[in-house]
């Protein structure tokens, strides 16, 4: 293992997911990514190649950096360790220590206050020296990607992080964060909404561009576009040719400015096309070849009230169908589609399904896999879920062959 190439990844709330976007983006960027161990909080991956690239383009990262130390035990890390790492300069520096878990019986809240204690011994050496500094703490085990950028870790200090195994213990240094104000004024900021309908969150709009991109830059439709979320997120990607499309005037409207508002906001030039069409009538309007991808959470039943699933499963097929056959007449060959199908959480039963993928691959569409360090569903599929939703989102990526 060459250490320079070793770096920690912290993903997100959605794991799975978040892993298969990352070798997608990797793969589409010509970076190595192999993994060197899979761990619950955090993971290592020996990375060959800019890998800077990477982490400004995915969703679901929320922290990385290299790892610079290891060690067989807390027994050998004491203040001078910690002091080697802080950067030297000539005002005050900041710095805060993060504990993950790499392994099983971790004991990292056990763990914790001898980490605080190693902090403000360090804190004490560097004042022994002459040198101004801070340290940040948090009754969190690990400094949030939020708290690493407001107390400036990244600029003018350091967030050192300690990853446990039941074996050793890596140390790295945060090179990069989420952007977490990005992603909140996207969700916040935006003129128009609809909560009603259901939102997608930029952030699964993110990877799901990103697992359906095979190159930069691509043409790309949503034609279940709603207020714009998937296009505007193709465009933080590196899109600019954006198709989309819904059968609501109110979703139309919402697109057309909040699109207007992030271009202005976001200074991006883009070719932006949103029209008013029933999806099942795509082809009337578009030829085939003038989209590459087609990225897109269609509408996934009432959001409200009671569910009558023997209604709602029957309704969706036949719009999910209606779309699916269109797409085959537009996409050219090698074209990809990343789209999101409900599943139904129903109280003391098995989730409930929308079978359709025997039928869309007699479309001529091909399923798309993942590396096996990525864990899918036993439909090929992978989840997205917030705490206690009546309805899941599992999410496919096909290719027209």
């Amino acid at each position: 293992m060459n250490k320079e190439n070793l770096h920690f990844i912290v993903f997100g709330r959605t794991q799975e997911l978040a892993k298969a976007e990352l070798s997608a983006v990797s793969r589409y960027l010509d970076i190595k990514v192999e993994p060197h161990t899979i761990g619950l909080d955090a993971s290592l991956f020996e990375i060959k190649g800019k890998s800077e690239k990477i982490w400004d383009k995915v969703g679901g990262i929320i922290k990385t950096g290299k790892i610079v130390a290891e060690y067989k035990s807390f027994e050998e890390i004491n203040e001078f360790t910690l002091q080697e790492l802080i950067p030297k300069a000539d005002t005050k520096v900041n710095f805060g220590i993060s504990l993950y878990a790499l392994g099983k019986n971790s004991r990292l809240q056990a763990i914790k206050p001898a980490m605080d204690a190693l902090g403000k011994e360090t804190k004490k050496l560097l004042k022994e020296e002459k040198r101004s500094s801070r340290f940040v703490s948090s009754k969190d085990i690990a400094l949030s990607s939020v708290a690493v950028r407001k107390e400036k870790l990244l600029r003018r200090g350091v967030d050192i992080c300690f990853f446990v195994t039941p074996e050793k213990i890596y140390i790295g240094i945060t090179e990069w964060t989420q952007d977490f104000d990005r992603f909140s004024k996207i969700d916040y900021g935006r003129p128009k909404a609809d909560h009603k309908s259901g939102m997608c969150p930029p952030k699964l709009a993110r990877m799901m561009v990103n697992l359906a991109t095979p190159g930069a830059p691509m043409k790309v439709l949503d034609p279940f576009c709603g207020s714009g979320t998937i296009l505007m997120e193709a465009a933080e990607v590196g899109h600019q040719v954006l198709f989309g499309s819904d059968s609501s005037p109110k979703a139309i409207s919402d697109s057309n400015q909040n699109l207007k508002w992030y271009a202005k906001v976001f200074n991006r030039q883009l070719r932006i096309n949103v029209n008013l069409a029933e999806v099942h009538k795509l082809s009337q309007t578009m030829s085939k070849g003038q989209v590459n991808i087609i990225v897109t959470e269609p509408y996934l039943g009432p959001q409200r009230g009671r569910i009558k699933l023997d209604q709602t499963i029957p309704m969706l097929t036949r719009l999910y169908m209606g779309a699916w056959r269109q797409f085959a007449l537009i996409l050219p060959k090698g074209g990809r589609v990343c789209m999101i199908l409900p599943v139904f959480k129903v109280e003391d039963q098995n989730d409930r399904y929308i079978q359709i993928r025997k039928d869309i691959e007699k479309l001529g569409f091909i399923q798309l896999g993942y590396p096996d360090w990525v864990e899918v569903s036993d439909r090929g599929s992978l989840r997205y879920a917030r705490p206690h939703a009546r309805i899941e989102r599992e999410i496919f990526v096909w290719e027209k062959t």
